[in-house]
């Protein structure tokens, strides 16, 4: 097995799991949305659900088909945060408050910007994107003289009858609080939870998996970084993808803290895999402080400010520069000249070939790019 290519399947210490299963009427829930008693996690990936989705689930409401159940964890602010059944939830809160996007085209919401602890969600929402009013209606079928004959219904919930309205109101979702009693293990549990919760149907990539569990300052920088630098975004600036530009970032900042250079080698401490790398990278992240993560952000900064010209986009090898450039104090004219000779050279092409992200494979890189950066400024 390519050990490169594992995830993160251990399970680390003796923390005991526990779940608490609580039914909770479909009008609790939604207010409590509104509330902010329940949060989907705002750098979990975006809603995307139709129209038609949100139509129908008002229906299975409608009809008292069951929901599947709605996992969550309690934060530091005693707010239940949705680990799994975000699409669910802000569908159920669309059809209470009669609304849905207005945009027709790339009608994602990204829930990165609804942060405000102290506003009801549905200001944040219209804050920050443009809300329509809609009418929600469920088809059906009735027999007229032997003959099947299709009528329509308005189930828009302001216009419900009194009398289904309450049934609606008291229909029960079952919401799952999931408790780890070590907090040292809480994001190396979650991490995992959230992986196996996200196994069927379209799986989070292991970035995502990080941005739902390991929130904190530091992640927030470099969401802000995503957007506000101008060359990061010349590079990389797909917003559709912007769980795959955080791992870049995040790969910059995770070599910054475990790569040495000592004896005139660059070393990095415990390798085992490149995801590893990452949740291990993240959970130091958790407790750094201002400074720590201003010098975070003033490093990637700097090397973004020494790109000069259209330069190669390779991961592997902006890293490996990075590192080099940031590890050792340089400033160097990063032209695609540069790019262009250190990628042509044999001992780094050698590399590609061994596997890039192996720790013989990093370490190797390193000293080319290095050695080639030193050549180059000579």
């Amino acid at each position: 097995m390519n050990k490169d290519k594992e995830t993160d399947i251990v399970i680390y210490g003796d923390a005991n799991v526990q779940q608490y299963k609580t039914d909770v009427g479909f009008k609790t829930l939604v207010q409590g949305v509104s509330e902010n008693l329940y949060v989907i996690p705002d750098f979990q990936r975006v809603y995307k659900w139709t129209e038609h989705q949100v139509e129908d689930l008002a229906i299975s409401l409608i009809k008292g088909m069951p929901i599947p159940p709605i996992y969550a964890y309690r934060n530091k602010q005693n707010q239940l945060e949705i680990l799994d059944g975000q699409q669910r939830v802000l569908s159920m809160f669309f059809y209470y408050i009669g609304k849905y996007t207005k945009k027709k085209r790339n009608n994602y919401i990204n829930l990165q910007s609804i942060t405000h602890a102290n506003k009801p969600f549905q200001e944040q929402l219209e804050d920050n994107y443009e809300l329509k009013d809609k009418n929600y209606e469920m088809k059906y079928y009735d027999l007229i003289e032997g003959k099947e004959v299709e009528k329509t219904i308005d189930i828009t919930y302001s216009r419900l009858s009194e009398k289904i309205r309450r049934k609606l109101d008291y229909t029960s979702i079952t919401v799952i609080e999931i408790n780890i009693d070590d907090d040292r293990l809480r994001e190396r549990y979650l991490y995992k939870i959230f992986a196996n919760l996200n196994a069927g149907g379209t799986p989070l990539t292991n970035q995502e998996l990080r941005n739902g569990i390991y929130r904190c300052k530091f992640y927030e920088m470099l969401f802000q970084f995503n957007v506000e630098n101008d060359k990061w975004n010349e590079l990389f600036g797909n917003v559709k993808n912007y769980s795959r530009n955080i791992e870049y970032l995040l790969r910059f900042c995770a070599f910054k803290y475990f790569i040495k250079f000592e004896d005139g080698e660059f070393k990095i401490e415990n390798y085992k895999n490149m995801n590893n790398l990452l949740n291990d990278f993240s959970q130091v992240a958790l407790i750094f402080n201002d400074k720590t993560i201003a010098e975070y952000r003033s490093s990637i900064e700097k090397f973004m400010s020494l790109l000069n010209g259209r330069v190669s986009t390779q991961i592997t090898f902006l890293e490996g520069l990075f590192t080099v450039i940031d590890k050792k104090h340089l400033c160097v004219d990063i032209t695609p000249q540069l790019c262009e000779n250190i990628l042509n050279i044999n001992d780094y092409k050698n590399t590609i070939r061994q596997g890039n992200a192996t720790k013989t494979a990093i370490e190797t890189k390193l000293k080319v790019v290095y050695n080639a950066i030193l050549k180059y400024t000579k």
